[in-house]
């Protein structure tokens, strides 16, 4: 196998750990910034070095190529899962190439100490890694082929340039580790497709590379015939290949018996899927759209200016979009000010770090993979001179809900930014376990949730309910609005909801959780206990 890949494949066979880079914003501007610096340094020393190695002409056209898009806004360029996965991997592959050609040829160049100083600040294998599991994620989710994401046109509106081989081979790679058959055949056929002239593909990855893994990705996923023409192309390239002779073989076994109707014997290698909880199945189907809400349940709803929840309202009444019924979930329009929004997102961006989950059996706050994103908190002011918009905020956050929203009955304002492939998989808001850390504050359940959208996403990123088959798309200055509890204090389990993965661009939103204390007389008990 060629150096171009060696050392990604070194890391995907030992680790599925993934690196956070990605989601850090801040850090992949700085990669950016560098990388222009490191790309003038390169383009000064060929044109003083005229004979100097083609692969640092390849590196600079690619660098030239993927970042010609770049027009100010690094947010909507890096929100593209591709160029995040690219960027990371000219600093682990390309860049490292350049440093290690420049000690063995120049080691007195201004290029080799920029880059000795800045290697500090590098991307890992692991941070490459966690851009792949942001990929396949995208993939799994929406059904979106190989094919798609390597032309980059995951949008109507930001495209990247297409990925070479040697991306779609590591990508395939990562797939086949993870015994993920079919998700790996559709890379390893890009890969292999962008051998041929028309890509003009110059790195020193063969076909033989590829035919190896795409055959046996074909075997595991009953394509028989296809392992059996790959293999043999395999040995025609490489005929002392014991391998893929020993797999011919095999291969040529199972076909024969698919092809007389032999009972097939089961696939040793194939292992069967993991368990997964039922509602998955509902959030995938809703994240790409599909919603099986009844035409009963959908003529229900309706939309309405809302006169009468406080005065203030008669001037400028409230504008509510019904979303459901039962459980009843709002989404009301413009109650959130492009001021105040810009202002929260650049107070909060120091404080945001990567999101926690409650632990159910512990109660304790905890990273996990099925929650990508950054969160931080703005307390809430303690005066009315400290921090106007916040208190601002807060008051509208009361009057639109009808309920007390103060310290003592209310958590501060949690502000979270989705990155690529940033998504939060079905959960609920409330404690559903007596140790649950919600319920350590000391001011009750959570009643109520109101999540006021500060950013539109360009493609994917909906808030869903898996229960109610509710489809939320985020809209800047908006907010969706929903009971987390049934009046007599019990969790509605209908409100299981969750953030779909970012396909392309990043999404912001903040909430504010409601507890009960304080709220007896604004949200009382029913008539009925059941209520």
């Amino acid at each position: 196998m060629r150096s171009v890949i060696v050392g990604f494949l070194l890391v995907c066979a030992s680790t599925l750990a993934c690196g956070e880079l990605f989601t850090a914003l801040t850090h992949m501007r700085g990669l950016i910034r560098l990388e222009k610096t490191l790309q003038r340094k390169l383009v000064e020393y060929l044109n003083l070095n005229p004979r100097a190695s083609e692969d640092l002409r390849i590196t600079m056209e690619e660098v030239k190529q993927h970042t010609k898009n770049i027009r100010g806004d690094v947010e909507k360029f890096l929100g593209h899962p591709v160029n995040a996965y690219m960027l990371i991997r000219r600093f682990i592959k390309n860049w490292k190439d350049v440093e290690e050609y420049l000690e063995k040829h120049d080691d007195q160049e201004d290029l080799l100490a920029l880059l000795r100083l800045h290697k500090v600040d590098f991307p890992t294998s692991k941070d490459m890694l966690g851009c792949v599991q942001a990929i396949q994620r995208i993939q799994d989710v929406y059904n979106i082929t190989a094919k798609r994401i390597a032309s980059g046109h995951l949008s109507d509106i930001t495209s990247t340039p297409p990925m070479s081989a040697d991306s779609c081979f590591e990508i395939g790679y990562a797939h086949h580790r993870w015994e993920k058959h079919e998700e790996a055949r559709q890379w390893m056929e890009e890969s292999l497709r962008r051998l041929d002239p028309p890509f003009r593909y110059r790195g020193s990855l063969q076909k033989q590379d590829i035919l190896e893994f795409i055959a046996w990705s074909e075997y595991m996923t009953e394509r028989e015939d296809l392992a059996l023409a790959h293999t043999s192309e395999l040995l025609q390239l490489d005929p002392n290949n014991d391998f893929a002779a020993r797999n011919l073989e095999f291969f040529l076994q199972e076909y024969q018996a698919k092809a007389n109707g032999s009972t097939k014997k089961p696939n040793i290698f194939k292992k069967p899927p993991p368990p997964r909880e039922h509602f998955m199945e509902a959030y995938e189907r809703l994240c790409r759209g599909i919603s099986y809400r009844s035409n009963e349940e959908a003529a229900k709803l309706r939309c309405y200016y809302d006169f009468t929840r406080h005065p203030m309202f008669r001037i400028r009444p409230l504008k509510v979009e019904e979303l459901h019924s039962d459980p009843p979930i709002w989404m009301l329009r413009d109650v959130m000010y492009d001021s105040e929004i810009e202002y929260i997102k650049r107070t909060a961006t120091p404080k945001l770090r990567r999101a926690t989950v409650t632990n159910l059996k512990t109660g304790e706050l905890e990273f996990a993979d099925y929650r990508i994103s950054k969160s931080g908190w703005l307390e809430d002011p303690r005066d009315d001179n400290e921090e106007k918009i916040l208190n601002r905020v807060n008051r509208r956050t009361s009057i639109i809900t009808g309920l007390d929203t103060t310290p003592r009955s209310a958590e501060a304002l949690q502000i979270v930014n989705y990155g690529a492939a940033g998504h939060y998989e079905p959960h609920f808001d409330h404690a559903t376990e007596a140790v649950s850390s919600i319920l350590k504050l000391g001011i009750g359940n959570r009643i109520a949730t109101v999540l006021y959208y500060m950013s539109d996403v360009e493609a994917g990123g909906a808030t869903v309910f898996v229960d109610a088959e509710a489809i939320v798309k985020p809209s800047k200055g908006d907010a969706a609005f929903w009971y987390n509890l049934h009046k007599n204090g019990k969790g509605d389990e209908r409100t299981r909801h969750a953030a779909c993965p970012i396909i392309v661009g990043s999404k912001w939103v903040c909430n504010k959780w409601i507890h009960e204390h304080g709220q007896e007389f604004r949200r009382p008990c029913g008539l009925s206990i059941e209520e």
